[in-house]
C-alpha cells in the first residue's frame, strides 16, 4: 500500500521530470520558429519580401557505378527587390529527397503570387535563398506539448492511485 505522501512525491518527481523536458522542447521549438531564418552559412544577409513565380518538382536520376537513385527536388522560382532592382532566383538546392510526396507538398505550399521571405547577400544582391521556417521547430513544439500533457496525466494518475490505495482523501489532512 502506497501512502499519500509517497504518491505526492512520486507525482511531483516523475511529473516534474517529464514536465521540464516538455517545457525545454517547447521553448526550443518556439525559439527555432522565431529565429528569422538565419543561416549560419550566410550571416548578415538582408531579409525582404518576395513573390513566388512558379513551383514545380524536378525528378532527377543520377547514375554511377550501377547505382540508380531517383531524387525529387521542389523548385520554387521567386522574385524580390534589392537596392531598387528586381531579381529572380530559385531554391532548387534547399530541399530535396527521395520522397515525391514531400517534394510535391513543398511545391504546393508555394502557389504563384504567394508572398515569401527571401534573404539576399547585400554584397551580391543576385545571391539569395528562400527563408524557410524550421520544420524541426514545429516538431519540437509538438513533442514538448505532448510531454507536458503526458506529465499532467502521469502526475494525476500517480495521485489517483495513491488516493485509492491509501483509503481516500482523508489521509491528506491528518486529524489534529
Amino acid at each position: 500500500m502506497i501512502g499519500l505522501g509517497v504518491g505526492l512525491i512520486n507525482a511531483v518527481v516523475f511529473g516534474g521530470i517529464f514536465g521540464v523536458m516538455g517545457a525545454i522542447l517547447l521553448a526550443y521549438g518556439w525559439q527555432l520558429n522565431r529565429r528569422p531564418g538565419s543561416n549560419p552559412q550566410n550571416p548578415g544577409w538582408v531579409a525582404v519580401k518576395g513573390k513566388v513565380i512558379s513551383a514545380t518538382v524536378n525528378r532527377s536520376q543520377p547514375g554511377g557505378m550501377g547505382y540508380v537513385r531517383v531524387t525529387f527536388v521542389p523548385v520554387i522560382e521567386y522574385s524580390y527587390e534589392a537596392n531598387g532592382q528586381v531579381f529572380q532566383a530559385n531554391n532548387q538546392a534547399t530541399a530535396q529527397g527521395t520522397n515525391s510526396v514531400t517534394a510535391q507538398r513543398i511545391a504546393d505550399r508555394h502557389k504563384p503570387g504567394t508572398a515569401v521571405n527571401v534573404r539576399y547577400n547585400p554584397n551580391r544582391p543576385s545571391e539569395s535563398i528562400l527563408e524557410v521556417t524550421a520544420a524541426n521547430g514545429n516538431f519540437y513544439m509538438t513533442a514538448g506539448i505532448g510531454l507536458l500533457i503526458f506529465a499532467c496525466i502521469l502526475a494525476c494518475g500517480i495521485l489517483a492511485f495513491s488516493v485509492v490505495t491509501s483509503g481516500g482523501v482523508s489521509g491528506l489532512f491528518p486529524s489534529q
